[in-house]
């Protein structure tokens, strides 16, 4: 009976040695590196969809010093700037000492340790390729790819397949794509991505360099932020000069506080034909975007010749309080703020672009370009224009400029709120404005022009110049303010001024609401004329304030075409 039972033990002990042996040849692998196979002391095998290696010869191949610690059980790879460490049997390997997860661990295999070999290649900057026909792993330094011609536009270019990417939106695209957009940066070109969801781990600073172009197929092209890795500040950053995206679709997927960062220094930055959604605050509160500003687009200082041209940009959600207040941006131009003082981002052009769903009503505004200079009494003009642009549910604001030498002309703010906007910050549940304003100026030599505010709601102003300091030399000329009939809104006004000196007023038309034109704070050498203002409920034009210690000085007010149930003007 014994000597029975030790047979089957015998042969059960055999057919898993065989059947271990036969799914090892039948997943034999070939390995290329640059177009020449690799040989190996153990030969590569496939186990749950990974490519398994004997880590010394892959290291060792790619340049890495290698080192064995028996006591931890973890091999390394170390060369200049790129550490790697795979514990044996844990699902977590650390590249620069960063925790990564693994989708395979490293292993020991017939006293061999073998190692997960797309993980090492992508994060030592080599391409991987996978032709499961012939079960050939193909391995590329990049300085060895070259650029085709097989895309859409029939230009030269780079495919980010050739450098590893799938595209499948399952593999963490990553490193892959950092890896070829370091190439296109050092050779001058162009990098394409064709159709796919790319996966991009939110923590990784994914970087566009210098004199690097990327397109896509349009909204079949999708950057992600991957869901399973930790939130991150940027999804990509801009960082150089002479760079150019087009034709992408830029997805935050909520874990992302800010999806493309223009950064300090840049110049000669393309943004267009691109989709640019889904930024939303971290959920950790020790975390410091817990309750940082909220952005599609921001934009840094000492920056200039930055284009942002026919992109979508929306739904830019902010959740936590900042200083009692939630505070989203669709396009946000600052400064570092860990960094010393910086000028504003000069000769910026914001054209032809959809910008929506940016909020909430706390502190939601399309675009807030501020020159933070001007609280340190140093003034420059910017030379700036936001022009051909549509919002809507822009929840406070549609456009706040804060910057010098700024044009806004011909864009459209349609205001779809009505009696249904609500704080949800320190006032939550509280009704705001339908919008506290379409337009909001706060610096000097500015142009508004051409503009089209309209919508069922209504506007605290419709154009807002002015409030804490003296702001001087605006032009507000040509724009169409038409408010919701039925809003029921109160003490709203058309264009409101506060402390201006030399302005404009002139061939605005101005429709509903509770004022066309108000002059509330100190104002002074202004011109108001030609404006056609109709308010069934309301005044025309009022020059008097409940403000004490503030005047009105060389107004001069002409042909203008006023219908108002209150008064014409109240000259007070």
């Amino acid at each position: 009976m014994k000597l029975l039972l030790f047979g089957v033990q015998v042969v059960f002990l055999w057919i898993f040695v065989l059947a271990s042996n036969e799914a090892r040849a039948e997943s034999n692998v070939t390995v290329l590196f640059d177009h020449e196979e690799m040989q190996f002391e153990v030969s590569p095998f496939i186990e749950e969809g990974s490519t398994l290696v004997p880590f010394r010869s892959i290291f060792e191949k790619m340049g890495f010093d290698v080192f064995w610690n028996e006591e931890e059980q973890t091999v390394t790879g170390e060369k200049v700037g790129l550490r790697i460490t795979l514990p044996i049997n844990s699902s977590i390997a650390y590249v620069n000492d960063k925790p990564i997860k693994l989708q395979i661990p490293a292993k020991i295999v017939d006293n061999v340790t073998v190692v997960p070999l797309r993980f090492i290649s992508e994060n030592s900057g080599y391409s991987i390729n996978w032709d499961s026909d012939t079960r050939i792993v193909s391995i590329q330094t990049p300085d060895n790819i070259l650029p085709d011609q097989l895309n859409p536009l029939g230009i030269v270019a780079f495919n980010v397949k050739q450098f590893g990417a799938k595209g499948d939106g399952l593999t963490n695209d990553t490193q892959a794509i950092q890896t070829a957009l370091q190439q296109v940066s050092i050779k001058n070109s162009t990098l394409f991505l064709p159709s796919g969801t790319y996966l991009i781990d939110a923590t990784q600073k994914l970087t566009v360099s210098s004199n690097t172009k990327i397109f896509g197929e349009g909204a079949t092209t999708v950057l992600k932020a991957k869901s399973d890795e930790e939130f991150g500040s940027n999804l990509l950053t801009i960082s150089g000069d002479y760079i150019e995206i087009s034709h992408l679709t830029l997805d935050g997927d909520q874990r992302a506080i800010n999806i493309v960062l223009v950064d300090s220094n840049s110049s000669n930055i393309i943004v267009s034909n691109c989709v640019i959604e889904n930024a939303s605050q971290s959920s950790d509160p020790s975390r410091d975007d817990y309750n940082e500003v909220v952005s599609g687009v921001t934009i840094y200082g000492n920056t200039t010749d930055i284009t942002i041209d026919h992109t979508e940009i929306k739904n830019m959600k902010a959740i936590h309080e900042n200083q009692g207040s939630l505070v989203a941006r669709g396009i946000y131009l600052t400064e570092n703020k860990s960094g010393w003082h910086e000028k504003a981002a000069m000769h910026v052009s914001i054209i032809n672009n959809f910008i929506h769903d940016i909020g909430p009503a706390d502190d939601g505004d399309g675009i807030f370009y501020e020159d933070p200079n001007l609280s340190r009494d140093v003034k420059e003009d910017t030379n700036s224009k936001i022009s051909n642009n549509r919002f809507e549910n822009c929840a406070k604001r549609a456009i706040k400029i804060n910057a010098q030498g700024v044009q806004i002309i011909g864009n459209q703010i349609i205001n779809n709120y009505l009696n249904n906007n609500y704080y949800k910050g320190k006032d939550e549940g509280s009704l705001a404005p339908d919008m506290y304003a379409g337009i909001s100026i706060y610096a000097d030599n500015t142009m508004i022009s051409d503009n089209i505010l309209q919508g069922v709601g209504s506007y605290y102003a419709g154009i807002e110049i002015a409030a804490e300091r003296m702001v001087s030399h605006v032009i507000i000329n040509n724009n169409k303010i038409k408010m919701g009939a039925t809003s029921n809104q109160k003490g709203t006004t058309g264009i409101r001024i506060g402390y201006v000196d030399y302005f404009t007023i002139s061939n605005n038309e101005l429709e509903n609401g509770g004022t066309g034109i108000w002059t509330w704070q100190s104002a002074s050498n202004g011109i108001i004329k030609g404006n056609k203002i109709n308010m069934p409920r309301g005044g025309g034009i009022n020059l008097e304030t409940y403000l004490p210690n503030n005047y009105k000085r060389n107004i001069e007010i002409n042909n203008n075409h006023i219908h108002a149930s209150d008064y014409d003007v109240n000259r007070a």
